[in-house]
């Protein structure tokens, strides 16, 4: 558990765990006095009366100081210290107790406290500097493990902060079973930087190397150097193998832009390996040795190349290679086509929107699955050209919708945004850059989003909405009910068309808890205002179901099957 610098402005949060309450009254009584004489802001003190509860309240807030009292209810406090310190939790604990006894002093300290205060003798300015050495102390002891754990020259972690990590992990994975990868990258050809632009220049692209690795991993990741010109990545929480090599492309990208030096420009590509270990999994030996295995393999095929350990994952990496390769050349020769899918309305049967779907074939004339590609392409920048292209066939849509003559105004047009573009810093910049581009206009312009890519951050959801409504476009939230948002997060976001997933539909007309399940999202969508859209419409039953439950639009084979966008010359 990372615990925050804390500033010297800044509130101290204490958790006091304690089964007196009178003992924490008369505690945040001491502080409140003491905190207006104080430096700092206050302290903020909060109370849990065992340790089961303290333990949950401290993993949920992660405070700055920990009071422990010896006596937990039927629980030991010297056991809870020792708890919470392998946990995680790395800031100062201090031990309360009735009783004065030097054993019990050094006992607390063996077990990770950095104080042992006897009740009775404690009074406001015993206990605010205590909390105050117990911060320095902490800090002084950070310090020190940022110099011992962290590469002198790129920042990232060295190989000892890395083989501690890997430890913690997989003895995590042991009880948890949760996936996780081991990531190894060799610059190629790194050694004519050095030798021909000197080692200053050499260091400059290992500490941007180590910056460009920043950018590509999520903040959970651990980035190490390795030694020399290797770097050394682990992956926590990965749903699947492809999630691995995504970053992995991911990495591979980035790192072949050029890298500045003081003599211009220089270029280098580098080289994965990959050890995944699946969920369930308790072959824990050996994990870098593998990862190292899959390098070699990655460099005996020409270098600047991605591969696992695991021959079978090489196959689907391969697999996804060719995809990728045939859509980069598609986005080239334009060749990538699009079709657009009706979206009608319920009780006019007039078309009110269109869906704008990729298609790709492979050399074969097999249409690819659009799912697949986009999960290949989310690993780089050929995500942007496809909503780049997917934007100009969406204005050819319209204009072919007008040229047949069909009446009523211009559809409004969806387009799907993939959830790696929601979590580019960029995102709104770059939707606005393609959107002018396009020549469509935004008001008829709709980004589906899927409701597994909105549920994980409500701030950044948030801002993403506001910033597509600013740019003058809607926002639909797709394939709802797929994910774990509940009707309240729902209430929350101001969404203006809810597309309930082919699913759902499917399972209403024949099960009775998903009827209940659709008429409560359409219910709630009413009074919200939120526009409706059933997907995946097959038979007249389901249609009849949802249009008699207020569902303003349907999609699917009963409305219209996609039709292929022509491209205007």
């Amino acid at each position: 558990m990372e615990q925050r610098e804390v500033e010297g402005t800044d509130p101290i949060s204490i958790l006091y765990i304690d089964d007196d309450y009178e003992d924490f009254l008369l505690t945040e009584a001491m502080l409140s006095s003491k905190g207006r004489k104080d430096s700092r802001k206050d302290y903020h003190l909060s109370w849990a009366e065992s340790a089961d509860s303290g333990f949950a309240t401290l993993q949920e807030t992660n405070p700055d100081v920990c009071l422990v009292d010896y006596r937990l209810g039927g629980d030991n406090g010297l056991d809870f210290v020792r708890r919470i310190v392998e946990s995680g939790f790395n800031g100062p604990v201090i031990l309360l107790t009735g009783m004065s006894n030097e054993e019990l002093d050094q006992a607390a300290r063996g077990a990770g406290a950095v104080d042992y205060l006897v009740k009775r003798d404690v009074n406001a300015t015993l206990l605010t500097r205590a909390i105050q050495y117990g911060l320095r102390q902490k800090s002084r002891e950070k310090a020190l493990s940022r110099q011992a754990t962290t590469d002198d020259l790129t920042g990232a972690r060295n190989r000892v902060a890395f083989d501690r990590e890997l430890e913690r992990v997989v003895a995590t994975n042991r009880r948890s079973g949760n996936a996780f990868a081991v990531i190894l990258l060799d610059l190629d050809h790194f050694r004519p930087i050095n030798d021909g632009l000197g080692e200053e220049a050499g260091d400059r692209v290992l500490v941007e190397v180590s910056n460009r690795l920043r950018t590509c991993c999520r903040e959970a990741d651990v980035i190490a150097r390795w030694g020399g010109d290797e770097f050394a990545i682990i992956c926590e929480g990965l749903e699947s193998a492809a999630d691995a090599s995504i970053l992995a492309e991911r990495i591979r990208t980035s790192i072949a832009e050029p890298f500045v030096t003081d003599d211009g420009t220089t270029n280098t590509t580098c080289s994965l390996g990959i050890y995944y270990s699946q969920a369930g999994s308790r072959d824990f030996d050996n994990l870098v040795r593998r990862a190292d295995q899959a390098l070699f393999k990655a460099k005996k095929a020409g270098r600047n190349r991605v591969a696992f350990f695991d021959e079978p994952m090489n196959e689907v990496l391969a697999w996804r290679a060719g995809i990728r390769s045939l859509a980069e050349a598609a986005v080239v020769n334009g060749s990538i086509g699009f079709a657009s899918q009706p979206i009608v309305s319920m009780e006019r049967q007039s078309v009110e929107g269109l869906e704008v779907l990729m298609r790709l074939q492979d050399d074969s004339g097999k249409t690819l699955p659009a799912e697949e590609v986009v999960s290949v392409a989310m690993g780089s920048e050929l995500i942007w050209d496809v909503t780049r292209l997917a934007l100009k066939r969406a204005a050819e849509a319209q204009a072919a919708f007008a040229d047949r003559g069909d009446s009523g105004s211009v559809p409004f047009v969806g387009i799907n945004l993939a959830y790696r573009q929601l979590t580019r810093p960029d995102v709104l910049e770059r939707l606005e850059r393609l959107v002018a581009a396009s020549g469509i206009a935004p008001a008829t312009l709709e980004f589906d989003i899927s409701e597994k890519a909105l549920a994980s951050d409500t701030d950044r959801t948030l801002w993403i909405i506001d910033g597509i409504h600013r740019l003058g476009a809607r926002v639909a939230l797709d394939d709802f009910g797929t994910g774990d948002m509940s009707l309240t997060q729902l209430a929350r976001l101001p969404v203006d068309r809810l597309k309930i997933d082919r699913s759902l539909v499917r399972d209403a007309v024949r099960s009775p808890s998903s009827r209940a399940i659709c008429e409560g999202i359409l219910k709630l969508s009413r009074s919200l205002s939120i526009s409706t859209v059933a997907e995946g419409v097959e038979i007249e039953a389901e249609a009849r179901l949802f249009r008699a439950n207020g569902c303003d639009m349907m999609q699917g084979k009963l409305s219209g099957a996609p039709e292929a966008i022509i491209t205007r010359h």
